[in-house]
């Protein structure tokens, strides 16, 4: 392999571990959570509504009360499809300080999701609403499915330079 080469790919391995170092990267303790919807109450009982959604694992303390909402970037996504429309993060009357995904001494206790007019959750109790955010017709209980750890999907910079150069190298040896 030829020396200059060498001096290349090792000066641009170098740079992107320091570029990489240096970049605010996503999230890498990303945690999903899908929960469920079980009307007992109103016109839809004994139907179930799913949703998910997914925080940093980091901003969450061992012990006290932690609240993560999406202004501080501990909410990452949420998902809740109720009577057939998919509602988001974005739709919470609160946003972008809720919802709120809250813990104790590091436990999820639950989720507070308000959409005017729609709905409640209120950890672990449903409630839908009227146009004054009133309870109306469906009241139904939350459960919680277990935390999961989200895969980090990014490629090692220095991984694939490390290949790039190997590739070079060879190239230029034939």
């Amino acid at each position: 392999m030829d020396c200059n080469l060498a001096v290349k790919t090792l000066s641009i391995i170098l740079g992107v571990s320091i570029l990489n170092l240096l970049i605010n990267l996503p999230v890498k303790a990303a945690t999903m959570v899908d929960f469920s919807v079980l009307i007992n109450s109103g016109t839809n009982t004994g139907d179930t509504f799913n949703g998910s959604f997914t925080y940093d694992e980091t901003k969450v303390n061992s012990s006290g009360l932690t609240n993560l909402t999406p202004a501080n970037r501990g909410v990452l996504d949420v998902s809740f499809t109720y009577l057939g429309i998919n509602y988001t993060a974005n739709d919470d009357d609160n946003s972008p300080n809720g919802p709120i995904i809250s813990f104790q001494n590091g436990t999820l206790t639950g989720l507070d999701f308000l959409v005017d007019s729609t709905f409640f959750i209120n950890i672990s109790i449903f409630t839908e609403l009227d146009v004054n955010n009133n309870p109306i017709n469906n009241q139904g209980i939350v459960s919680y499915g277990t935390p999961v750890i989200v895969p980090e999907k990014t490629i090692n910079p220095l991984l694939l330079m490390g290949f790039l150069g190997l590739g070079i190298a060879r190239k230029r040896l034939t």
